[in-house]
């Protein structure tokens, strides 16, 4: 078996580097945001790391270095392979790409493969974050309790059916709409990043003295650019799904202002 690969490409292809303008690239740059949600798995998933003072700012910091050079590498070179205006249209563009360069079968049918594991890790990365967050909730009180619960082997398994519940009526209801679904997905991803910048504001203000293993670089300027950031992709979603996300958000609302009240309630029963 030989796996040839052709050198060719056509450097026209860069050309102009903003086809469609600055808008355009916010307007893909939303779509792809939710490939960035990994890294706030990782800070979920503090509680369960060994010295996570040190370990999580680590991993975050090597994964997006490591994310950053494939998705770039990756981009640069499918490009170079094959027009923009094809890819767009292409329902796997990275196959077209490498159709290009090598015409092995075995090799096509691998990166097609890869694809959908990289899609299922992608599915399995938010119910796993998702449980872990419902979970942390629901020990706060936040939530209902019996989120909470966990199995003898100390997995959530409730929050996990609870994650893996919501994500397949989001399907539903969407009705497999990749574009809402993208739209729904990046909302969601887009605020908690705005409530996260928002909150490293308020800590230095409110705890300016707190020891912190890891300083965020160039403060204010960073959490300021990324609420800033958040906010103009925002505006590039698809608005039915933004209206759908906001909906769903005021139900978590009205179910925190409920659970809250009932604690409140059973609280002051006991006292």
């Amino acid at each position: 078996m030989h796996i040839t690969f052709s050198p060719e490409g056509d450097f026209s292809n860069y050309h102009p580097f903003f086809p469609t303008d600055i808008a355009g690239m916010l307007s893909g740059t939303s779509i792809i945001f939710f490939a960035f949600v990994g890294f706030n798995t990782v800070a979920v998933l503090a509680e369960e790391v060994k010295n996570p003072e040190k370990n999580v700012p680590k991993a975050i910091m090597l994964a997006f270095v490591i994310c950053t050079v494939l998705y770039l590498g990756v981009s640069v070179v499918a490009v170079g392979l094959v027009n923009w205006k094809i890819l767009g249209t292409s329902d796997a563009p990275l196959e077209v790409a490498l159709r290009v360069a090598t015409n092995n079968i075995l090799l096509l049918k691998f990166i097609s493969m890869s694809a959908l594991f990289a899609t299922a890790s992608v599915v399995m990365s938010s119910i796993f974050g998702g449980s872990r967050a419902l979970f942390a909730m629901a020990r706060q009180h936040v939530i209902s309790g019996l989120v909470a619960r966990v199995s003898r082997r100390g997995v959530p398994t409730f929050a996990v059916f609870v994650s893996g519940l919501v994500i397949v009526l989001v399907v539903l209801v969407s009705r497999g709409n990749l574009d809402w679904l993208a739209s729904i997905f990046n909302f969601g991803t887009l605020m908690t990043y705005i409530s996260i910048n928002l909150s490293l504001l308020q800590l230095r203000k409110k705890m300016p003295d707190a020891y912190r293993t890891y300083k965020v670089p160039f403060y204010p300027i960073t959490p300021v650019f990324g609420v800033l950031s958040c906010i103009i992709l925002a505006f590039y979603l698809n608005m039915n799904a933004i209206i759908f996300a906001c909906a769903w958000i005021a139900i978590g609302v009205l179910m925190y202002k409920y659970s809250k009240k009932r604690f409140s309630s059973e609280s002051m029963l006991i006292l």
